[in-house]
């Protein structure tokens, strides 16, 4: 059989396109564009089909932060009369999602995981928040109270430490991305509640990306 074919043929109908595949017919169709009541014309090179591209929630730019205390970025005061908030906030009119970060302890030893550092357990033990204006959020690292270096190694961290044995290297991913909306006021806070003066060097960091768009 052969492609194309007659409506009505003892009529003489008129000859419809298809493409003939064992014996079918399959009907051949052009596009047409145009709002409803309206023929704008065929679809070709010189009357393309009108397509629109659209990003909704694009990878943007990337963020890299210290979590910083009143522009301090170093943990390693005495936080034991009061918890203290080292954070990271989004601008205003910015989303981002931080999907890693990086806690680095600097000590005259650090190699003991029942100790944070060289100091021992913590009392209070340092969480992970998401707050805003009104408080917190949502609490992060499933509620845990990290009091021990073995503490950040339970909850995931990738750990080296340094030749010197004196610099303790932590690095984390969150399972899903944490979303923070500047326009909400969102902010990402590591809370610490103990005397840290002994740590010679002790700091949160964090990475992530910038959204194009909100979703």
């Amino acid at each position: 059989m052969a492609d194309n074919f007659t409506g009505n043929p003892g009529s003489g109908g008129q000859t419809f396109g298809s493409d003939e595949i064992s014996g079918v017919h399959f009907p051949r169709s052009k596009l047409i564009i145009g709002e409803d009541g309206v023929n704008d014309g065929d679809v070709s090179l010189t009357n393309p089909l009108p397509v629109e591209q659209v990003q909704v929630g694009t990878l943007g730019i990337p963020v890299q932060e210290f979590l910083k205390n009143g522009g301090n970025v170093e943990a390693n005061g005495d936080y034991s009369g009061g918890a203290v908030d080292f954070t990271y906030a989004p601008g205003a009119g910015e989303q981002v999602r931080i999907h890693s970060g990086v806690i680095t302890i600097y000590d005259s030893a650090v190699g003991d995981p029942t100790k944070y550092g060289f100091l021992a357990a913590l009392t209070n033990g340092i969480q992970i928040y998401v707050k805003n204006g009104g408080g917190v959020v949502q609490q992060l690292m499933g509620g845990e109270d990290i009091k021990t270096l073995y503490h950040w190694e339970r909850l995931g961290c990738g750990v080296n430490i340094g030749s010197s044995g004196k610099v303790w290297v932590g690095v984390f991913e969150f399972h899903e991305k944490i979303r923070l909306d500047g326009d909400d006021g969102e902010y990402l806070a590591v809370t610490v509640n103990d005397d840290l003066t002994g740590l010679d060097g002790h700091t949160f960091y964090v990475a992530g990306h910038r959204e194009d768009s909100r979703r």
